[in-house]
């Protein structure tokens, strides 16, 4: 029973990992597509701007655009920060989990 909870706890933990990483690399995409924008003069009232819904993509304004990639930017950081602290909680689990399988094969050899 122990080792099915700690087999358990790695799958979990591989997958909040996997989770983490992606909200990293989302906001990472996020923060070059901003500063890519911000090589587009702000004078230029004639670039047209597209916002990607679902399969098809919608014009935006320029404030629309720059508001939605903050918004997912921020999305990110905190989902990252909820995943690394779910992260270490887990760590501790297994830790303590291992440790009671240690405590459990050494009390029946004894």
């Amino acid at each position: 029973d122990l080792q099915g909870q700690l087999k358990n706890t790695v799958r979990d933990y591989s997958q909040v990992n996997g989770d983490i990483i992606k909200a990293q690399k989302s906001k990472r995409i996020n923060e070059i597509t901003l500063s890519e924008l911000d090589d587009i003069p702000k004078e230029d009232s004639n670039v047209k701007m597209y916002l990607g819904v679902g399969k098809m993509f919608m014009a935006a304004t320029r404030e629309n655009v720059y508001n939605k990639l903050e918004e997912e930017i921020k999305e990110n950081e905190k989902k990252a920060k909820d995943l690394t602290q779910k992260k270490e909680y887990l760590e501790r689990r297994m830790k303590s989990q291992q440790q009671n399988i240690i405590e459990l094969t050494s009390n029946a050899a004894a």
